[in-house]
């Protein structure tokens, strides 16, 4: 049950990379500035991935918790375990890069990453919580998410 959760994980991870690669322009994440486009760059890259994990995490509850909602310390587990899945790729990459970004990006990254995946369990549980209210939930992790991304951005 948890193996199946960190595979989730890294193929959450490549939808998104392969997203990102498909819709966003490949020059524009060379340098950072305070542009109005490069922001949107941003914000764009953190919806697309909040998104990947939405769905692949709301596929995995469907598939190993059909009659039962996971508790808080499952939620926990299962979000620790996706978001290093997630951030797998990520580390993968920063690798075969050079390992230009090592040390607290890439911790940072993965915290980030599995922060995100236990709030967004947290609202898929199978409590009456509305549509609005998983959508809302799904919007702070995205603005969240892309504050964490400027700041590495511009502060790094």
């Amino acid at each position: 049950m948890y193996l199946p959760l960190l595979i989730f994980g890294f193929l959450s991870a490549s939808s998104a990379l392969v997203l990102e690669l498909i819709l966003l322009p490949s020059h524009a994440l060379g340098s950072p500035s305070f542009t109005a486009s490069f922001l949107i760059l941003l914000l764009a890259v953190a919806t697309i991935e909040e998104v990947a994990k939405f769905f692949f995490l709301r596929q995995y509850l469907l598939r190993y918790f059909q009659t039962l909602a996971p508790g808080a310390t499952q939620i926990f587990l299962l979000g620790t375990l996706f978001g290093i899945g997630f951030s797998a790729l990520e580390l993968s990459l920063a690798f075969f890069d050079g390992l230009q970004r090592i040390g607290a990006p890439i911790i940072g990254t993965a915290l980030l990453h599995i922060a995100m995946s236990i709030l967004i369990l947290a609202s898929l549980r199978k409590s009456p919580s509305s549509l609005a209210f998983r959508l809302l939930s799904l919007a702070l992790v995205i603005f969240l998410h892309f504050l964490y991304n400027a700041s590495v951005s511009f502060w790094n």
